[in-house]
């Protein structure tokens, strides 16, 4: 996560009757990793699943479009990385990644880096699978909070709750208001 400027990392796997991607594991920090979907459709328009889909890295930086009749959205603080996690016979899930959007797009290099992480995870997957395994996601995710030197502010504007851990990027300047 650290190389690609990550906040939040999820293998997702498919289900046993390979309709839907369902985490499995999910590494970072709240609040990001909040955000990530425990399940999906392989039909919904996430990265994971664009990736899965195309066989190639897939970027996402607003995964739930405003509908037609809808006002406001709220802003999504985070851009999504996705690698199809596969070997030549099989396929396994995706593996996603998130980070802050203040740190922009991912560069080729870090698709780069992201999809040799993902065909690693492959090569162990098919090694389980070879010995008999079964590869799915347990009922709940396992959660791997990450070390204290990652950065996991979220400061970007006009997003967050007031009070809420993680949620800077709201809280307005009151100086600044009082001092009209």
């Amino acid at each position: 996560m650290q190389r690609l400027n990550a906040v939040s990392a999820a293998v997702y796997l498919l289900d046993e009757d390979h309709v839907e991607l369902r985490v499995a594991m999910i590494g970072g920090s709240p609040p990001s990793f909040f955000t990530l979907p425990g399940r999906m459709g392989l039909d919904a328009p996430y990265a994971s699943t664009r990736a899965l889909a195309s066989g190639k890295p897939a970027v996402l930086v607003d995964p739930d479009p405003a509908d037609p009749d809808q006002q406001h959205v709220p802003p999504y603080p985070y851009v999504a990385l996705s690698v199809p996690v596969t070997d030549a016979d099989r396929r396994f899930g995706a593996l996603t990644v998130l980070r802050l959007e203040t740190r922009g797009t991912y560069r080729a290099a870090e698709r780069t880096d992201l999809q040799e992480i993902g065909n690693e995870l492959a090569t162990a997957l098919a090694g389980l699978a070879e010995s008999g395994a079964a590869i799915a996601a347990g009922p709940t995710p396992l959660l791997v909070l990450v070390g204290s030197d990652a950065d996991t502010s979220i400061c970007t504007p006009g997003w967050g709750v007031s009070g809420v851990p993680g949620s800077a990027g709201h809280q307005p300047d009151v100086s600044a208001a009082t001092a009209r």
